[in-house]
């Protein structure tokens, strides 16, 4: 049956009206569902709305805020944040937010200032746990950072990259036993070229020069271009003295992609090509 044009006119009339009503709660609603959605420019929209319509509406200057800073727009995300937590002092997730902030803006003392606040009103939060981690591994503790990630990674089990990141810190810290561990775990959860060339390292690092190619090569099943795992196997044939076929792959991939580290193994192996 056809719907009566005066009909339609009606609902295509609703659906743009409805954003527009003068109720903070309805924006603060459109803002949170547009902020699930990953539409951070709508989001910015409603929440800034639902202020307009009611000021002291703290959810929805934190989901602003939040908006903001998956927009990249660190300054107007700081100032929200910062308001946000003016009203409400006690919100965990804020904190976070803020530490999220700082940590993206270079600002290691503030971001361990707000996360250690977070720590403190929730010991057991995945997030807070998560970003203070990886804190202290951009500030190169990374054996500070393994317990840490480790208690994020117990709320949230099944979360690849946690895993993969407790594997990154422990290697970094010398613990290449531990580290292969992690990264099998995080192969467990998802079958990612990520895992497969670093277990593909550690293999390598401890003379399985086997093991190590079959996870290189693994890795390429999965992603035919993985800069890492082309690296990694022609280093393995320039160690073995396969110039000509360490050249060709090497030469192959920097067509493909720019990349410091398989520039210079390229003049190594030519180095060593004309030594030869």
């Amino acid at each position: 049956m056809a719907v009566p044009m005066a009909v339609l006119l009606v609902l295509l009339n609703l659906t743009q009206a409805a954003p527009m009503a003068e109720d903070a709660q309805l924006s603060f609603d459109l803002g949170e569902v547009h902020l699930r959605k990953g539409d951070y420019e709508l989001a910015e929209r409603y929440s800034s709305r639902a202020l307009e319509l009611e000021p002291d509406y703290n959810y929805a200057r934190h989901n602003l805020a939040v908006a903001y800073f998956q927009q990249q727009k660190y300054r107007q995300a700081e100032r929200e944040a910062l308001a946000a937590l003016n009203e409400n002092p006690l919100r965990t997730d804020t904190r976070i937010l803020l530490g999220r902030i700082y940590l993206n803006v270079q600002n290691p003392r503030q971001a361990e200032t707000h996360l250690q606040r977070a720590l403190q009103n929730d010991p057991e939060s995945s997030a807070a746990l998560y970003y203070y981690g990886r804190l202290l591994y951009d500030q190169r503790k990374f054996a500070a950072a393994v317990p840490y990630l480790r208690k994020a990674a117990a709320g949230q089990p099944d979360d690849f990259w946690l895993r993969y990141e407790i594997g990154r810190a422990l290697q970094r810290a010398g613990r290449n036993d531990e580290a292969l561990i992690e990264y099998e775990q995080a192969l467990l959860r998802e079958r990612r070229p990520e895992a497969l060339v670093a277990i593909g390292a550690m293999h390598l690092l401890s003379g399985r020069e086997h093991e190590a190619q079959a996870r290189f090569r693994e890795a390429l099943v999965i992603d035919p271009q993985n800069p890492e795992a082309h690296i990694n196997l022609a280093l393995i044939d320039m160690l073995n003295g396969d110039y000509d076929k360490t050249i060709k792959r090497l030469r192959q991939m920097l067509e493909r992609h720019a990349s410091p580290q398989a520039q210079k193994l390229l003049a190594e192996t030519q180095r060593r090509q004309r030594a030869n």
